[in-house]
């Protein structure tokens, strides 16, 4: 059971299942209708479950829930909609008077002994980073071990059950007229048809989902902040300062032996520093040793390009420097870089109408490439794309 709040500012209680195999986190339609969530629309959406079988989702919605216990414990998830998740949960009545080591934790939910309709479902991305580590309160093989989380204990096992009234099954045998030829062939052809838009990977539907409930944009400056989509557990990053510290020392020495390469890497770090690229880090990496949360140190090296015009040097950050773990910061998703370009588009594309109208289809990588019949059309439509990226802090690119 968790808090969250309607659409008219009302507390409202959720009842939550816990799911630590679904990729998706999902919502029921009623839900959504009784707190007033507006839906987002999202292209043709397939849930598949057990044995195959799949659901068709409504849309997505972005959900903000918090622990009943204390509101500072607060998530944001964005969720698929449909119309059930699963049956009422539990099945049959439990029989709690044979649990009395659960009268004296803070269980997520009081009513969990009560059949009751499942509202939200959160998925494996979370599920990881609600619970807290090493507290389990068991009273042996004979009773479920409560676990603990960041929003109260939860149940998982098998639980003593009351005695479930009989289900009565009631068959029936419908009869349907054939279909006339002329339909059957009809519904051939339109099985044949190629779909109007593509099915998604469940790995994209997963960034975008991500990408929509993580992403920010400053209404002064019009920059874009995005939160990194880890393919893995973001946890299973080792410790990457010392690598990067041995990097830094062979880049000083670089430095030490070229005066003039040293003078242009400073005022690139600088000019950095000056737009709000970077900051100055304040409390040294080793001093944060005892900090559980993730973090990963940039080893970064010059490249001099001296066909350039311009910026000669241009500093490379190897995110793809394995930690002491084997693993990197790159093994992430490079979904991003081209979703905040379409985003662009969307939040500034009716003002800059060709722009919006060039960057889909000729965008690769940071270059646009295009061609028009004359030159003042080539004209008109860099400058409209010059003004779009430059509301959201983009350099100009090649053209």
């Amino acid at each position: 059971m968790v808090a969250t709040y309607d659409s008219k500012g009302n507390k409202q209680f959720v009842r939550v299942l816990l799911d630590s195999a679904s990729q998706s986190h999902f919502i029921t339609s009623e839900c959504c209708d009784r707190l007033g969530l507006r839906q987002n629309t999202i292209q043709r959406t397939t849930v598949r479950g057990f044995g195959g079988t799949e659901r068709a989702s409504h849309g997505t919605v972005d959900l903000q829930f918090f622990s009943r216990f204390n509101n500072n414990i607060k998530y944001k998830i964005n969720s698929l909609v449909v119309d059930k998740i699963t049956d009422n949960l539990p099945t049959a009545y439990v029989y709690s008077t044979a649990l009395p080591y659960l009268n004296k934790i803070a269980l997520a939910d009081d009513h969990f002994a009560t059949p009751n309709k499942i509202d939200v479902l959160i998925g494996a991305s979370l599920f990881p980073h609600l619970i807290l580590p090493d507290d389990v309160v068991s009273s042996g093989p004979s009773g479920p071990p409560a676990i603990h989380t960041v929003l109260g204990y939860v149940l998982m096992g098998v639980v003593p059950a009351l005695a479930a009234r009989p289900a009565y099954v009631t068959s029936c045998c419908a009869i349907v007229p054939q279909q006339p030829m002329d339909h059957l062939i009809t519904r051939f052809w339109e099985l044949e048809e190629v779909p109007g838009s593509p099915v998604q990977h469940p790995t994209d539907v997963e960034c975008e989902h991500f990408y929509r409930s993580t992403t920010e944009r400053d209404p002064v400056t019009g920059r874009y902040t995005v939160a990194l989509p880890f393919d893995k557990d973001v946890f299973l990053l080792g410790d990457s300062y010392n690598i990067a510290r041995k990097r830094f020392l062979c880049l000083e020495k670089k430095l030490e032996a070229s005066p003039e390469l040293r003078a242009a890497y400073d005022d690139v770090i600088k000019d950095y520093i000056s737009k709000g690229y970077v900051e100055p880090l304040t409390v040294p990496p080793q001093a944060s040793s005892d900090d559980l949360s993730p973090s990963y140190i940039i080893p970064h090296h010059g490249v001099l390009r001296e066909d350039k015009s311009t910026t000669k040097l241009r500093p490379v950050l190897d995110a793809s420097c394995k930690t002491s773990s084997g693993v990197s910061l790159n093994e992430s998703s490079p979904f991003h870089a081209l979703r905040t370009v379409q985003q662009l588009v969307d939040d500034d594309g009716a003002e800059y109408p060709r722009a919006a109208e060039i960057v889909p289809s000729c965008l690769y990588m940071d270059d646009i490439a295009f061609s028009v019949d004359t030159e003042q059309e080539a004209v008109d439509a860099a400058k409209q794309l010059i003004q779009m990226f430059k509301g959201a802090q983009y350099p100009e690119l090649k053209m």
